[in-house]
């Protein structure tokens, strides 16, 4: 499955100011499939947001750090760090990411540890006022297809969330999400 960030936009009250989009990252990410999507995964990346290690720590939430990255960062986590003034948009130019299909559509709840399967995640990380603060957004309306797109496009309205996968609180954004075929006619150029 292709999951694609659209647009994130600004809707914060005006007090908040501009804000910086540090990253956007995958979690719950189904790691090995067979041909047919049939397969119950035995591979999970980015588990609750964070990095995958035997001991799992609560505190080690995926970063863009040397020693906190993302399991198949190419394919899981981009980078962005842009400023988006109060009411302006962002459109990040080819923030793809991948994952295999995942048909789980347990909501998420924040870290959990043993590890849980359950729905992917997309997460966009923001720095607002100084404060890191995330917006997760559950991938979980339908099981996520193999050879389908999915577009996402973000209204920020009020405080995130302070974990990667532990939903914001409700009306703390807008989420437009488009699915589609994977198509095969548009070409995507991308170093891996």
């Amino acid at each position: 499955a292709k999951i694609a960030l659209g647009t994130v936009t600004n809707g914060l009250p005006s007090p908040y100011g501009s804000i910086k989009v540090r990253h956007a990252f995958l979690c719950n990410v189904v790691g090995n499939q067979n041909l047919g999507g049939t397969a119950a995964p035995a591979t999970w990346y980015n588990q609750d947001g964070r990095v995958d290690e035997t001991t799992r720590s609560a505190s080690h939430i995926i970063n863009s750090s040397s020693t906190l990255k993302a399991s198949c960062p190419d394919l899981t986590f981009k980078n962005m760090d842009v400023n988006v003034d109060i009411n302006g948009s962002y459109v990040p130019t080819r923030c793809v990411l991948y994952t295999y299909p995942n048909s789980n559509l347990t909501a998420p709840e924040g870290f959990s540890s043993p590890f849980t399967p359950k729905c992917c995640v997309l997460t966009i990380e923001t720095q607002i006022n100084g404060d890191i603060q995330y917006y997760p957004i559950a991938l979980n309306k339908n099981a996520l297809e193999r050879n389908t797109s999915y577009t996402v496009e973000v209204t920020l309205k009020g405080p995130g969330s302070n974990d990667p996968n532990k939903p914001a609180e409700r009306g703390s954004l807008e989420v437009s999400l488009h699915v589609q075929p994977w198509s095969a006619t548009i070409v995507y150029d991308e170093v891996i």
